[in-house]
């Protein structure tokens, strides 16, 4: 994506930040964003791939890096710390909404791409978790709401590097840990609901990895794991327990091939390449029942 030219303020841009193993949820994602917004041709729709970004599997290939205090060995296909090139990308101008690849509008965006900063450069979800065994609030960064202008210090290639030599521990700064407190404020959890539907829902997260509708039924085996750990077992993706969730993904899916957004030769090569459930085709065509 090219650098806006000096002094101009961009389109407000969403970024769905993927890899070609999850490439065809983030599809879902970009044609869902527009799909369900009344304002579609007042922001841009990007989907930034790990493998469009050579530099950061180059750099931490093969390499121990350290998240949540304890050595990991890099995963080349993890997508999150593209989230944070994000304002980079912008030419630190504008406004940018990042999203994980397997979360779908419910919601406008283009209604939150307009929402007041209230003084923060970043807005997003707080929540509950554990941060080195001890339970407490954290910044939820799989949907952040930026204003680039106010992010110059976010210096990714930098950042890789503080990561590469182990002086940057990744979660900590996908977590946003660095940063001044008064300058992140919180997004409501309807703007990133966790595998949760309700009338309120404007973002829908399928943040649970094994219920994935997509995958339902492929095997399922976590790479990122601690240095001297056993590598678990391989299992199973689940149905999603909530046929509701399940059901709106593949009608956004079948929505999506309708009209062009994708193709049905993508797919099909998704499920040959074993990143898609086999029986794809057949649960868009019973949600369009």
């Amino acid at each position: 994506m090219p650098v806006p030219a000096s002094g101009t303020v961009p389109r407000p841009v969403v970024f769905v930040h993927t890899n070609d193993d999850q490439l065809l949820a983030a599809k879902v994602a970009a044609h869902s964003l527009k799909l369900r917004s009344a304002q579609a041709d007042t922001f841009d729709v990007r989907v930034l791939r790990v493998e469009e970004t050579p530099r950061l599997p180059a750099r931490l290939h093969g390499r121990r890096i350290r998240y949540a205090g304890e050595l990991i060995r890099w995963n080349g296909l993890t997508v999150s710390p593209l989230r944070m090139l994000v304002p980079q990308l912008m030419g630190y101008r504008g406004r940018a909404l990042v999203l994980d690849p397997d979360i779908v509008a419910v919601g406008d965006v283009a209604a939150l791409l307009q929402e007041d900063m209230a003084g923060a450069a970043v807005r997003c979800r707080e929540r509950d978790d554990w941060h080195r065994g001890v339970p407490t609030r954290v910044w939820s960064t799989s949907v952040m709401l930026l204003d680039c202008e106010r992010l110059r210090h976010w210096r990714w290639d930098a950042a890789i590097e503080e990561v590469r030599a182990g002086r940057l521990d990744l979660l900590d700064w996908l977590r946003l840990a660095d940063q001044a407190p008064g300058s992140i404020g919180p997004l409501p959890e309807e703007w990133n609901h966790l595998d949760t539907l309700t009338d309120r829902t404007r973002l829908l997260h399928y943040t649970d990895v094994r219920t994935q509708p997509w995958r339902t039924g492929l095997p399922l085996d976590y790479q990122l794991h601690a240095v001297g750990g056993s590598v678990p077992a391989p299992q199973v993706h689940h149905r999603h327990p909530d046929a509701h969730q399940e059901l709106l993904f593949f009608e956004l899916l079948g929505s999506a091939l309708e009209c062009g957004d994708i193709g049905e030769e993508f797919v099909a090569s998704q499920v040959r390449a074993g990143r898609v459930r086999p029986d794809v085709f057949e649960m868009v065509r019973a949600a369009a029942g």
